[in-house]
């Protein structure tokens, strides 16, 4: 057995070193001969100026089974024909190599024929250019004009690019392709009429664009091809094309000749990669994702089909997949699953594309959309869709959809349909938008992040949106221990919140069980944010809201107020309470007020009521008495009735600036009594001390004026169980007073014995005509000190002439104040398209 392998390899020896030998003898034989024939016939046969700047190099064992010609240094200059001036860039030359092979077949060359099949260049640049007139500039070989026939063939059926910078640019066409050639072999019989291509590269492509739409950007990329070529005609029977993991594949026709250019291509791809696949989109169509980035897979097929002109690109057909993807926009994730078509009518205009999804799983964070939705205008990006949500509120927080200080929670089921241009979507124009949802609440809470006891929770119910309006259907809801039901219509939400803040409207109906105001005061002492006056205070701005509201109970302080039904109407610095009913201090209250807040931060409320039978004493235990121990809820008995009109002022923490109050009531004060009432209690001289320290009456009627922090009586008759008299006077909010009382002399009298001696002491008296002698007396002074003495006539006339004054005085007031509007039918800046055209003046 080793006896034959040592023959084999003797043998084997023993060829290579005859063919080494031939190969020396026929380099040694042709070697001059064949370069001296190739630069020749090159030189005739081919346009523009070539230049050798190194050796020139026979051999047959380099490219064996080829003989081949070595150019080292190279460079080739364009031909003549190509005008350089149609390209802003120096066309002059068009070849400069480290290496070309020029690559002849032995058995040809042992015939002599001299016959070029394929050509090799190595470390190499090449620039292809075309001219304005379709000359190109590169490697076009003209007929000779000698009468004998070349002695060399050009019949190329290969050519081979290894590590070759490739430009070409047609300037007729609007094509430009600039790449880097790591291995290119591009194979066939060109000289034939019918010939079939064979090409397989890697390259990395710098730039591929026409008309200046840039369709692929600095990407590294293979394919392998298998073409049929008839005439014009190039059938594509293998086409694929590589990036990374990515394999496309394509197979169909291509007609290509000066008269017509035509393309009918089948592409498929399956398991695309997302995420690598848009990074091959046109670069303009790609500058409009700027805020998105995709992943997943992606299964397609395409049909590209139609005419290639200066006009328009063939049109476009794709169906697809989406698995497993992830849509990612401005950092929020979106897991979608999706099928649909692509549809344009010019691939190379972005503003033709069509999408349109069939069944479609949108998700983020634990909120889920199913339906389907179409993009069309990929320059604008118009989305519409129609969804099924069912939208965890918590997902707004952690993906910060919407910037607000507020964290919301809870969610949110229903349908959307919307459709926008996403490329301009703002949240604050969301109005301008086509825009329908109807969503079904549960659950859902708003904690203020500033303050975390200013919640609101578990609002429930249903609402719309649609375009810019907003519909409350049954919301219930919880905030400051409150359970509130709204119904109605909110609009210019979204431009309300954007930093432009735009009006807000509303129209609700409101229904709340108890308003506890001392716990949202006791909250709002308890935040840690510092209480300071130095900003005044105003009502929420552009607000315009009215609202027909229903409460069971209010409480504040002491006050409790029962069965509140009311319209409501706010508007910038004002605020309107119409039709007032309510039940308060056992009674009940009718009345029209409105509360404006002054430049300094102050409030101003004016208004007219109209209270029926209300408890007196529970009148001063609610207000402490009006911070006075002079005249006490102790002190008092009785069912007030009374019709009043005032304006009062209330400083920016809410305290009663007494000077500001001006009212005008008329009351009456039924089944009253004065108990133990010390300026009374004086009068024990005249009367059994027994009978005054309860005094009651059956019915009280007058007509009294609050101005300049005093309250003006004026003369009225109080009939009592234990004495009839007259009273009038001035009551300041200080506790000083005034008051001048009429008594009948002979009742007094008659309830002392022996009281001569206080008959002597009784001044000036008028006798009524029937007998009756009055007595007048002044009751003057302040709780801690006050003097009870005849009252000269004089005196009691002055009070009478001042009380007087001031009620009159007082009701021009009024006029003016709450009828200045009367002459005019409304106020312009109370108009809008929403009728909030309430005159606030007008009451």
């Amino acid at each position: 057995m080793i006896r034959y392998i040592k023959k084999i390899l003797l043998w084997l020896s023993a060829a290579i070193a005859l063919l080494l030998v031939a190969a020396l003898l026929f380099t040694y034989v042709w070697g001059d001969k064949l370069t001296d024939i190739i630069l020749n016939e090159l030189n005739k046969e081919i346009k523009g100026e070539i230049v050798f700047s190194g050796d020139i190099e026979f051999s047959v064992i380099e490219k064996f089974p080829y003989a081949s010609v070595t150019f080292n240094n190279i460079r080739a200059y364009s031909s003549s024909n190509f005008n350089r001036t149609h390209h802003p860039i120096n066309t002059d030359i068009a070849v400069e190599a480290n290496k070309i092979y020029i690559q002849l077949n032995l058995f040809d060359l042992i015939r002599k024929r001299y016959k070029i099949s394929k050509i090799t260049f190595e470390n190499a640049v090449i620039n292809i250019y075309a001219d304005n007139n379709g000359e190109y500039n590169f490697m076009y070989y003209q007929p000779t004009k000698d009468s004998v026939k070349s002695k060399l063939d050009i019949e190329i059926t290969n050519l081979s690019l290894i590590n070759v910078k490739t430009t070409y640019w047609d300037s007729r066409n609007n094509l430009f392709f600039n790449g880097f050639f790591q291995n290119l072999d591009f194979s066939g019989k060109f000289a034939d009429k019918d010939f079939t291509i064979e090409s397989a590269a890697d390259f990395h492509c710098y730039k591929f664009s026409r008309d200046k739409e840039i369709f692929i950007y600095d990407k590294s990329l293979n394919y392998t091809a298998q073409i049929d070529v008839k005439n014009d005609n190039y059938i594509i029977k293998k086409l694929e094309v590589g990036h990374q993991d990515i394999l496309i594949s394509a197979e169909g026709n291509l007609l290509y000749s000066e008269a017509t250019k035509n393309v009918n291509l089948k592409i498929n791809a399956e398991d695309a990669s997302l995420k690598i696949l848009t990074t091959l989109i046109p670069l303009s169509f790609k500058q409009k994702l700027d805020n998105f980035s995709f992943d997943g897979f992606l299964n397609l097929n395409a049909s590209v089909a139609g005419n290639i002109t200066d006009a328009q690109m063939p049109r476009l057909e794709l169906q697809y997949k989406i698995s497993n993807g992830k849509v990612i926009y401005k950092n929020y994730t979106f897991l979608v699953s999706t099928t649909g078509t692509v549809k344009t009518s010019d691939i190379s205009n972005v503003s033709k594309y069509n999408l349109e999804s069939g069944q479609t799983a949108l998700s983020v964070g634990e909120s889920m959309f199913k339906g389907a939705f179409s993009l069309n205008d990929f320059d604008k990006l118009t989305l519409s869709c129609l969804f099924q949500s069912n939208i965890n509120l918590e997902d707004l927080n952690r993906f910060k959809l919407i910037e607000s200080k507020y964290a919301v929670s809870g969610s949110a089921k229903g349908g959307i349909d919307f459709s926008s241009s996403l490329k301009e979507f703002d949240f604050y124009k969301v109005g301008t938008y086509n825009l329908e949802a109807k969503l079904n609440l549960s659950n859902v809470s708003f904690k203020d992040q500033d303050n975390k006891s200013n919640e609101i929770s578990y609002l429930s119910g249903g609402l719309q949106i649609k375009q810019n309006s907003l519909y409350l259907d049954c919301i219930s809801l919880k905030a400051f221990k409150a359970k509130l039901q709204i119904s109605g219509e909110i609009d210019n939400l979204p431009q309300y919140l954007s930093p432009e803040s735009a009006p807000l409207y509303l129209k609700l109906d409101v229904v709340a069980d108890t308003l506890d105001f001392n716990f949202v005061q006791d909250k709002s002492n308890k935040s840690n944010t510092p209480k300071t006056n130095s900003e005044p205070f105003r009502f929420p701005e552009n607000i315009r809201l009215t609202s027909n509201f229903s409460i069971s109970e209010l409480r504040h302080e002491k006050l409790v107020v029962n069965n509140i039904k009311s319209k409501l109407v706010v508007l910038d610095n004002k605020i309107l309470l119409e039709n007032l009913n309510c039940n308060i201090f056992k009674g009940s209250l009718f009345a029209n007020t409105v509360a404006t807040v002054l430049p300094n931060g102050n409030i101003s409320i004016s208004g007219e009521n109209d209270i029926k039978n209300i408890d007196v004493p529970s009148i001063f235990q609610a207000f402490n008495n009006f911070d006075q121990d002079f005249l006490k809820d102790t002190h008092l008995k009785g069912l007030l009735s009374s019709s009043t009109n005032f304006t009062l002022q209330l400083s920016n923490d809410f305290k009663f600036i007494t000077n500001t109050l001006k009212a005008q009531t008329d009351l009456v004060v039924n089944n009253g009594a004065l108990i133990n009432f010390e300026p009374v209690l004086e009068l024990s001289k005249f009367v059994e001390i027994s009978e005054l320290k309860n005094i009651n009456f059956s019915s009280l009627k007058n007509s009294v004026v609050i101005r300049n922090d005093s309250v003006y009586i004026p003369q009225m008759d109080i009939n009592t169980n234990a004495f009839n008299i007259g009273v009038s006077g001035v009551q300041s909010f200080d506790t000083d007073f005034d008051y001048s009382i009429m008594l009948y002399l002979n009742e007094f009298l008659s309830k002392k014995k022996n009281n001569q001696k206080e008959k002597e002491f009784f001044g000036e008296l008028e006798d009524d005509g029937l007998g009756r002698i009055k007595l007048f007396l002044r009751i003057f002074g302040n709780p801690d000190s006050f003097k009870i003495q005849w009252d000269k006539k004089n005196s009691r006339q002055n009070n009478k002439v001042k009380i007087q004054e001031e009620k009159s005085e007082l009701i021009k007031i009024f006029k003016e104040e709450f009828n200045k509007n009367k002459e005019s039918d409304s106020d312009e800046n109370l108009k809008d398209e929403n009728d909030f055209n309430y005159d606030f003046d007008d009451i």
